[in-house]
């Protein structure tokens, strides 16, 4: 470590004028201002110097980290959607808000009312092939043995499924309706009285038209389900591009989970006429990989989900770690080499490896040595 004495001098300080002055604190935790952030371990240590001739502070070098990132909140939803209309006629007499144990609105689970049309049950249930009949006694097919896991689900039948609709399923049958409180409970499952979609447990959206004291018609009213991976887009305007530069590494956050990710696809948004946008893009989050999805092993945290909010931190400068100082404490001698100063006014040499909004990661210094901030020398920033 290199150290010269600082000529011409000031004159002697008045230490009986020394008092102390808190000018900055970084904790143990990320500060993020304007896009830029700085983690540190310090605990801040700093005086303010005053004499006849200056005003000075000292600060103390700390440990921490510098960079530059943006951070956003973007919404994923799912990629695909199955709708289905509502198949009865009449007036709707109850609407659910979703399954009575699920935390979020709106998620259903397998054999769940969605709501009822004078006062019949239409229950949602897991299925690929969907509801084109009414179903009795005898009746054989895959929408037979969907109906079987449904009742065995919502623990109405038990067994295995016996390839038909048999008395086991008809008392299953009865036995649902009447959890509901259903007032005219059938042997049959009446056509459009079961909605299948390809997964459970899933946010079930039903329009707006589905709602108490409306009119219910055959073929309207729709009920739409999720299904596929998520996709995040995030939407900026021309000038915040360089917030968003394609290829840049992001983490993304969820619920107490973290991923890494990149920017993908960077294009201008699509306008209702077919045009592209001149003013909006849609910035495509994706996996490191840019080919799995983004959640890894623990998508299992979106189970049920159609759209979920995440955290996205673009990484525009990579994090360094090191021994921080302010800026404002590091001059520029006349040969052009930085340095700092004591409190002694003594010169240490010093290498700058990132400066980022007001604070510089150094080398040529030891942890909890203090330096010196003067208007009276050279600053590199200036």
């Amino acid at each position: 470590m290199k150290k010269t004495q600082n000529q011409p001098h000031l004159s002697k300080v008045n230490w009986r004028l020394v008092k102390k002055s808190l000018i900055v604190i970084l904790s143990a935790s990320l500060i993020f201002v304007g896009g830029f952030w700085a983690g540190s371990t310090i605990s801040s240590n700093t005086v303010q110097l005053e004499s006849e001739f200056s005003n000075e502070t000292v600060v103390e070098v700390v440990k921490g980290q510098l960079g530059k990132s943006s951070t956003f909140m973007v919404q994923g939803t799912r990629a695909n959607r199955v709708t289905t209309p509502n198949l009865l006629d009449g007036v709707y007499t109850y609407v659910s808000s979703g399954s009575s144990d699920s935390e979020v609105t709106g998620v259903f689970k397998n054999g769940d009312i969605l709501y009822k049309v004078n006062e019949t049950p239409v229950f949602v249930g897991v299925g690929s092939l969907p509801s084109y009949r009414t179903l009795s006694l005898g009746d054989k097919g895959d929408d037979v043995e969907q109906l079987f896991r449904m009742l065995k689900d919502k623990k109405s039948v038990d067994g295995n499924f016996a390839g038909n609709f048999d008395q086991r399923m008809v008392d299953g049958w009865r036995n649902l309706q009447s959890s509901v409180n259903t007032p005219n409970i059938t042997d049959e499952v009446r056509l459009g009285q079961i909605v299948f979609v390809p997964k459970l447990p899933m946010q079930v959206s039903l329009d707006n038209n589905i709602k108490v004291g409306s009119l219910a018609y055959n073929g309207t009213g729709v009920i739409s389900s999720a299904d596929g991976d998520f996709k995040f887009i995030l939407q900026l305007s021309t000038k915040q591009l360089t917030e968003a530069p394609s290829g840049a590494d992001a983490i993304v956050t969820y619920s107490g989970k973290t991923w890494s990710a990149k920017i993908g696809s960077v294009l201008p948004q699509t306008q209702e006429d077919g045009q592209w946008s001149s003013d909006v893009y849609n910035i495509e989050i994706v996996s490191s990989d840019g080919k799995s999805q983004i959640c890894g092993g623990d998508c299992d945290i979106f189970e049920g989900l159609d759209n979920v909010m995440v955290e996205v931190e673009i990484l525009l400068a990579p994090k360094v770690s090191g021994l921080i100082v302010p800026s404002s404490a590091i001059y520029t001698d006349t040969d052009g080499t930085l340095y700092v100063l004591n409190p002694e006014k003594e010169k240490t040499e010093i290498e700058v490896e990132v400066t980022s909004q007001g604070m510089s990661v150094v080398k040529g210094l030891n942890e909890g040595d203090k330096v010196l901030i003067t208007s009276n020398e050279t600053n590199s920033s200036s």
